[in-house]
């Protein structure tokens, strides 16, 4: 895990663009058209072997059964992708993939602007992860499976990382705790008013 959290400077911002409570987008923009489900292909095996277990004194210790380690599995998501929102895909079966990276915004998130307009950053920022990985294969390290139908990794397309690219356009809200280099492209973009963090909402 990453040994940095967002600084208090970043969640102030935060507070400034979200509205006081999560409300489901009314007039948004077009929803992006949905396309087919991606399709996946595991990709070799890359993962150091498991160590053996430790002596131990302990009888307790020596009695207890260890707990099954995940090793993180490489996948290829091919084109097209079906998009549910800024931070999450859907597969065939109606399994999903969720950016370990990213926090958000969720599909009806709802920013305000400087002026006091809300409006529906969220399905905004879905648009945007379509156009960025329509008709592109996507490379994924998934780290966790904590359902048979969720899995939970960090995607990237040919130039770069899906959730750096998210987060740098102002699109994207890193998940806790995150990088010094995450932490700078996210107060970059507030800074610049990229994004979900405008100061004119687009209508």
């Amino acid at each position: 895990m990453w040994k940095y959290a967002i600084p208090v400077a970043a969640l102030a911002g935060l507070a400034f663009a979200f509205g006081p409570e999560w409300l489901e987008s009314r007039n948004g923009p077009p929803q992006a058209e949905t396309p087919a489900q991606s399709s996946i292909v595991v990709m070799p095996p890359d993962a150091p072997p498991l160590q053996a277990d430790q002596p131990t004194d302990s009888p307790a210790a020596s009695d207890a059964t260890p707990e099954p380690q995940f090793a993180p599995e490489h996948i290829a998501l091919m084109p097209p992708h079906d998009v549910v929102e800024a931070s999450r895909l859907r597969f065939p079966g109606n399994g999903e993939l969720v950016f370990s990276d990213l926090s958000g915004p969720t599909r009806n998130q709802v920013c305000t602007d400087s002026t006091g307009y809300r409006w529906a950053c969220g399905l905004y920022a879905r648009v945007q992860l379509h156009t960025l990985i329509k008709d592109v294969a996507l490379d994924c390290i998934v780290d966790e499976r904590p359902d048979p139908k969720l899995m939970r990794g960090r995607c990237s397309t040919p130039s770069g990382g899906i959730a750096e690219k998210l987060v740098a356009e102002g699109w994207g809200i890193p998940a806790e705790p995150t990088s010094p280099e995450m932490t700078q492209k996210f107060l970059a973009a507030q800074q610049a008013h990229l994004g979900m963090w405008t100061l004119i909402a687009p209508k």
